[in-house]
């Protein structure tokens, strides 16, 4: 059951929604209630469409007696109006559609409301013609159902959806269309989250997503507003769909890579906040995290879709890692950037805002001094190199990769926040 309060039917500018503005609405309801083969006559002069008697028409598929689907065929007309539509218009689209044998339901809708007369004139005209069925469509009725249907709102009306329905948007256009949040609706909805005590299931992750993409993690670090209950079920979440997601992620609005980037972010935030043993034991065992049985070509094909995920994470860290090392010296770098902006994501999320992040593509050269100090807490000296740099380009899946990563997301996040403090402390004196 849809949440009623995912939209807020008073500001959808319904007084205006006349013409094409209305049709589009009707478009994407239709779309959204599941009927298929929707064909909007787009065209002709003025507002609307030379359509021949309807504006959109589309099927719908319900199941028959016998399990089989049946096929019906609806005519939609749109009459947006000031006021009133006149009896006369509704009864010319029910005559219009009456000579037409192939057509099962007409609706005619309208942005205010129908009289009393044109009603009873339909009643009337229905008892004697079975066909079509005539529904009538007017606001009271749009408004109930368009709440039932947010991503028609998100769509078209994007100020008329509550702080919830736009958070349910942006899971629903990730889940089902692979589209992210644009800059403006992820700098919109940081600015209102203290408004929810956490955020709603299956957002953290197309959020990442749209700041990977369109904005700034170190700015906006969603992940860091959740708990690590929700944390671990974010993580699991990423771990069953990822292989599916991977096969999905081009065709929408979300490519390969970025979706790799957003699942190993949210790889680093849990090796940050969680044991290792829990972060393995999910990949060993995420199904079971949601009552499924793992099997063992599923827990193969968790594996072999997170190898790209941390291959992806062990170049991110050494990027940011080398930036402020005394063991490794950096020769070549592609960008100059602050030394501690990355860390910031993993940071409170009210530290430092408008931070700029690092360059992501691009190699470096660098050089290792064997008598340097390491400043995450590796114990190396000649013989025992830095085991971030020394890394095979494609590291194995296992818990001896995972621990060196978190070793160095712990390491460098403490490091910043003991920064931070002695920075503060020398402002108070």
């Amino acid at each position: 059951m849809v949440s009623t309060d995912l939209v807020i039917p008073s500001s959808v500018p319904w007084d205006s929604l006349k013409g094409r503005e209305l049709e589009e609405c009707l478009y994407w309801l239709l779309d959204s209630m599941g009927f298929r083969d929707i064909e909007w006559r787009q065209g002709g002069k003025g507002q609307g469409a030379a359509d021949q008697g309807r504006d959109i028409e589309a099927v719908r598929y319900t199941e028959s007696p016998d399990g089989g689907l049946e096929a019906e065929r609806w005519w939609v007309e749109a009459k947006g109006r000031r006021g009133t539509p006149g009896k006369s218009v509704v009864r010319d689209a029910v005559l219009n559609a009456e000579g037409r044998r192939d057509i099962d339901v007409l609706v005619v809708a309208t942005n205010t409301q129908f009289s009393n007369p044109t009603r009873d004139w339909v009643r009337e005209w229905q008892c004697s013609h079975p066909r079509p069925r005539v529904r009538l469509w007017e606001r009271n009725q749009l408004e109930r159902m368009i709440v039932r249907h947010p991503s028609v709102v998100a769509r078209l009306f994007a100020t008329a959806l509550s702080l919830e329905g736009r958070l349910e948007a942006v899971r629903s256009r990730f889940s089902n269309e692979f589209q992210v949040p644009g800059s403006a609706d992820l700098e919109h909805l940081w600015a209102r989250r203290m408004e929810l005590s956490r955020l709603p299931r299956g957002v953290m992750l197309p959020l990442i997503a749209g700041e990977i993409a369109n904005g700034d993690l170190s700015v906006r670090p969603w992940s860091q507003g959740v708990d690590n209950r929700e944390l671990l079920l974010s993580f699991a979440e990423c771990l069953v769909n990822l292989p599916a997601f991977i096969l999905r992620s081009e065709r929408g609005g979300c490519g390969q890579s970025t979706l790799l980037r957003a699942v190993g972010h949210v790889l680093m935030v849990a090796l940050h906040r969680l044991t290792l043993e829990a972060v393995w034991g999910l990949i060993e065992d995420a199904y079971r995290f949601f009552g499924m049985e793992q099997s063992e070509e599923r827990r193969e094909l968790t594996v072999m879709s997170l190898e790209p995920v941390v291959a992806g994470v062990v170049a991110e860290l050494r990027r940011a890692c080398v930036s402020h090392c005394e063991r490794v010296h950096v020769i070549d770098y592609p960008e100059e950037h602050h030394p501690w902006v990355y860390w910031l994501r993993f940071a409170p999320p009210d530290v430092y805002p408008g931070a700029v992040e690092p360059a992501e593509e691009g190699g470096f050269v660098w050089c290792e001094t064997p008598d340097g100090r390491c400043n995450v807490g590796f114990r190396l000296d000649s013989d025992n190199r830095c085991p971030l740099l020394h890394m095979p380009e494609e590291p194995p899946v296992s818990p001896e990769t995972l621990s060196i990563l978190q070793k160095v997301l712990q390491g460098r996040v403490s490091l910043r926040q003991l920064e931070r403090s002695g920075s503060r402390r020398r402002l108070r004196k």
